[in-house]
Formats: C-alpha cells, structure tokens, sequence
C-alpha cells in the first residue's frame, strides 16, 4: 500500500509542473507575439553582422532584398529568416550576379574588398572568402554558418 501512494503523489507532481510549463511556455508565446519580440532581436542581431560602421544603408538595403521581404508579415519584419536566405541575400548584395548567371570568387572578393577597410563585414567576408577557397558553394556555406552561430547568441538574448 505505501508504494501506491508514493506513486500517486510523484504522479500528480509530474502532472502539475507539466501543466506549469505548459502555461509558462503559452504565456512566453503570447508576450513574444505581442511585442514582436523575435523580430526586434533578429533584427538586432543582423544589425551587428552587418555592422552599421563603414557601410551606410546596407542593414536597409538587406531589409529591401526581394528574398527578405519575402518573408515580410503584414509590413513587419521577419521573426526568422533561414541562414540560406540570409546567405544568398547578403551575396547579392555584396556581389550581384551578373548577367552571364554565374557568380565566380573573384567577382565576390573584388566587390567585397571595396567595402570600407574599418568595416567589419569586410574583414569578415574576407577570412570566410579565405576559408572556401574557391568555392562560391563553400564561401555560402560558411556564411551560413557565420550566421547560425550568430543567431545562437541572438537567441540567448
């Protein structure tokens, strides 16, 4: 008989804090929701991978891309935007393709290094530019990345 109440009481426990977390995570939604809380830090966040310091307009210029108001809600900005989006938009913007449809590294690090020598997208895009070699696949790869670590950290805002 002792057990059974053991287990009865270590149930009901485990249902009450499940019902807990269960409020607290809808309560957590719905403030989220209400503030745009999501879309404030991403856009934070890409606020600071972009860096503001040396290259004027680019946050907005990033914010006009068709692949990012894509993902526009109502006039807002997006509370997520995929690391292949974000890639494939920051390359446009950095190196459009040109009118032959091929983008090759030495297109990419020539337009990249005429962004201003302080600024710290410049100095980014060149190690990641570094790394991939001559890959233009590789070099959307580690922006990628660049950009989920990145958003990690958002996220722990």
């Amino acid at each position: 008989m002792l057990g059974l109440h053991v287990l009865d009481i270590a149930l009901g426990l485990i249902f009450v804090y499940l019902l807990l977390s269960i409020i607290c995570t809808a309560a957590n939604e719905l403030i989220a929701g209400l503030f745009k809380l999501r879309a404030k830090n991403l856009a934070k966040g890409i606020g600071n991978l972009l860096g503001n310091r040396g290259v004027p307009r680019l946050e907005e210029s990033f914010y006009d891309h068709p692949l990012i108001r894509s993902l526009y809600k109502h006039r807002s900005k997006p509370s997520y935007i995929p690391p292949r989006v974000f890639a494939m938009a920051l390359l446009d913007l950095i190196a459009p393709v040109k009118e032959g449809g091929v983008r090759v590294m030495a297109d990419i690090r020539a337009e990249a290094s005429k962004l201003p020598r302080d600024a710290d997208l410049r100095k980014t895009l060149l190690i990641l530019m570094d790394e991939a070699g001559d890959s233009v696949k590789r070099l959307q790869h580690n922006i990628e990345m660049w950009f989920d670590d990145s958003m990690d950290r958002v996220a722990g805002w």
